[in-house]
């Protein structure tokens, strides 16, 4: 999760929209993949390099698969395989397998048509991970979390692109 850090702006915190609703993490409910399907497609960094890039495969199969990538000087510094699903003890989770570090996992905190938000309390940085649809083609990514004792967020905006797009391969 380090990796998502370089090169992006550090915000301040935004508060949550008062529809917010906290989520039974058991899947018991509507499945939360049907409010995360938004996230289907390329996206690449408002301010990346070309080839920069986070996209998602459409839900199947009860999952979301994602895998991100960052080119800095024209070659890729760091890259990200991620997987939305229900995990084995029916909580709905997103996991990181971020480059050179070990598998991440983060469970549903709170769910939106337009955000989700996945903590994990334990993990070193970020602690929380917000994925938030600003409009169709555009969203932001949150992470945030406690380091040296103050709170840290960073932000990462993104726009929808289309996966044919050359700037990415």
């Amino acid at each position: 999760m380090i990796s998502m850090i370089l090169g992006l702006v550090t915000l301040v915190t935004t508060a949550i929209p008062s529809d917010t609703v906290d989520v039974d993490t058991t899947a018991t409910g509507p499945d939360p993949l049907d409010s995360l399907a938004w996230l289907t497609g390329c996206w690449a960094p408002e301010r990346g390099e070309p080839g920069s890039i986070e996209q998602w495969l459409a839900p199947a199969g009860g999952t979301m698969l994602g895998v991100s990538r960052t080119v800095r000087g024209g070659e890729t510094r760091v890259h990200e395989f991620m997987q939305l699903r229900t995990d084995a003890e029916g909580r709905f989770v997103f996991i990181a397998y971020p480059s050179g570090q070990e598998e991440t996992t983060f469970v549903l905190e709170e769910l939106a048509e337009d955000f989700a938000t996945f903590g994990n309390p334990g993990h070193d940085f970020p602690q929380t991970i917000t994925y938030r649809s600003l409009s169709p083609e555009s969203m932001r990514v949150r992470i945030e979390g406690i380091v040296n004792d103050g709170l840290r967020s960073v932000e990462f905006p993104f726009v929808r692109i289309p996966c044919s797009d050359p700037s990415i391969e």
